[in-house]
């Protein structure tokens, strides 16, 4: 009497005697299927990130992205916001708004801000790596990951 475990074994045997041939596909031919930005890579980045859920408010200058910030965790009603980014920390310290340098409890925590190494205008991605942070903790706990970034660190992305 044969296994079931014969059975399946003699089966992929027989797949792998008739496997298909190898073959190539020239892929230069076909198109991206993302839009690559041109021009104007600040509001393509926007309309990216909030194609795909995220939010961007473009500031101008420093008192625009600090009313900005107060609006945001207004409107969220967030009070648990973890920042270890000293450069950051000033940047916001006018908020007036209590920022935790220490997690002790992950799930207190509403939102982090962290800088970004950089922005892709093609898809609206963050790129964070654990150069700016500290292991993937400081965005993969809080349900709301704030970036403060620089339009210097915004690519169009590549095709």
């Amino acid at each position: 009497m044969i296994t079931s475990r014969e059975t399946i074994l003699n089966k992929l045997r027989e797949k792998k005697e008739e496997s298909l041939p190898l073959f190539s596909l020239d892929i230069s031919k076909y198109n991206s299927p993302f839009n690559t930005p041109t021009n104007d890579l600040t509001n393509h980045f926007k309309i990216e990130l909030e194609k795909i859920g995220g939010k961007c408010f473009i500031c101008n200058d420093s008192s625009a992205l600090i009313d900005q910030f107060k609006i945001l965790i207004e409107e969220k009603n967030i009070t648990e916001i973890y920042c270890r980014n000293t450069d950051i920390l000033e940047q916001l310290e006018k908020t007036k708004t209590t920022f935790v340098s220490e997690i002790e409890d992950y799930n207190k925590i509403q939102a982090t801000v962290t800088p970004c190494d950089f922005l892709s205008a093609r898809t609206g991605s963050v790129i964070v790596t654990s150069t700016l942070i500290q292991g993937r903790v400081d965005i993969v706990f809080p349900p709301i990951h704030i970036v403060i970034a620089n339009e210097s660190q915004l690519y169009p992305g590549s095709r």
